[in-house]
């Protein structure tokens, strides 16, 4: 899988999972704690530069990562969605603001969350596939975002 479709079917399985209730949702809990995720990594991905937004951004929301494979999952799909939003950096000084792009395109931010939870995603969707999840429409939608993405 394209690392760009990792991340929208990230998203995409956020989504399902915060509209489930009663048996759907113990089941998918049961496959995210089932995923393997590093150890403290809440401790050491906050100190990652790219990642560091993203938990200020939590933390002012009073939404902290914990040491949960919760918090992973739910990371999983925080970090494409709001590290965009901190890509750049605005300074004012002398009443001159100046814009500076902390993170070019085609940096490889798409690629920070695999390489810092080398075997999260993978694990976890292991374990969706296993428990007999139905994650298919995600699967294949997200093709359908990355082409309408590539055509607007």
């Amino acid at each position: 899988m394209e690392s760009f479709d990792r991340i929208i079917f990230a998203i995409l399985l956020k989504r399902k999972h915060d509209g489930l209730l009663g048996n759907e949702l113990k089941r998918w809990n049961t496959c995210i704690h089932q995923a393997m995720v590093p150890v403290e990594f809440e401790t050491s991905l906050d100190k990652v530069p790219v990642f560091e937004d993203v938990f200020k951004a939590a933390a002012e929301r009073k939404e902290e990562y914990s040491k949960t494979k919760f918090s992973a999952f739910r990371l999983s799909r925080d970090y494409p969605v709001h590290v965009l939003s901190h890509k750049n950096v605005t300074t004012k000084e002398n009443s001159v603001s100046t814009t500076v792009e902390r993170f070019e395109d085609d940096s490889g931010l798409e690629l920070m969350l695999a390489a810092h939870m080398p075997q999260y995603l993978a694990t976890l969707h292991q374990s969706l596939i296993v428990e007999g999840v139905d994650i298919y429409r995600e699967y294949v939608l997200k093709h359908l975002c990355w082409v309408l993405l590539n055509i607007f």
